[in-house]
């Protein structure tokens, strides 16, 4: 789903976008961008010159960023999105925005943003290149506890955690989180890959003893002849 928005001006105009923005994304399982000029900054760093940032701006603003659990696309061009172009009054600001969910990352993970030269304009238009990864069947991840025994499992983590990733603190997060997954597995299929066969091929063992002690449970000899493992 891609969704484009152009609020108000004023920040008591805006606040029935944010509930309708947050409305959207109630139950929603698909991937999502939403886009736009959205006429408000986040924080203090966002904007130079002009009145300072007041928190009572931005509140409503991060509030259904936060509820919405979306994320923003990182920005490989210009720090300020729009100018005011008033000469060494200038005021630069960042007010267009590119934010997805946590589906759309699952989807395209390789997805990213850059901005073009803004010409005449008093914006920087913004393109977003999405490249979608191959439809391919995903399967559940599992953490295995026998990995932290190995040697490298804490210095994996270490240097998964220190990787440089632009963008907002829950992207940067969801990033790593999403390389250390790839890198746990590794480390799996490396040193662990039949684990989940032995642990299947002990269960069956243990379902067929506990059958015999169903049937002859004072047969000691059966019993413990059968819990010899190879």
């Amino acid at each position: 789903m891609v969704t484009s928005v152009y609020p108000h001006n004023l920040r008591d105009e805006r606040r029935a976008l944010w509930e309708h923005v947050h409305h959207m994304s109630i139950g929603c399982q698909f991937p999502w961008i939403i886009m736009g000029d959205f006429n408000a900054v986040l924080q203090q760093e966002n904007k130079i010159g002009g009145n300072q940032v007041a928190f009572s701006e931005v509140v409503d603003y991060q509030e259904c960023l936060d509820k919405c659990t979306l994320m923003e696309l990182p920005n490989n061009g210009y720090k300020y999105s729009w100018s005011d172009k008033h000469g060494t009054s200038r005021i630069c600001s960042k007010i267009d925005w590119v934010f997805v969910s946590g589906e759309w990352i699952d989807t395209m993970p390789q997805c990213k943003t850059h901005a073009l030269p803004k010409g005449v304009s008093d914006h920087y238009p913004c393109v977003v290149e999405m490249t979608q990864a191959l439809a391919r069947k995903e399967k559940a991840f599992r953490y295995c506890d026998i990995w932290s025994k190995h040697p490298d499992f804490i210095h994996i983590v270490e240097e998964g955690w220190a990787m440089q990733v632009e963008g907002c603190k829950m992207y940067q997060i969801v990033k790593k989180l999403k390389a250390l997954k790839q890198k746990r597995r590794t480390l799996h299929k490396r040193n662990f890959s039949n684990v989940i066969n032995e642990a299947n091929k002990y269960r069956e063992k243990m379902q067929k003893l506990q059958a015999m002690l169903q049937k002859a449970p004072l047969d000691q000899g059966q019993v413990q002849g059968g819990l010899t493992y190879g």
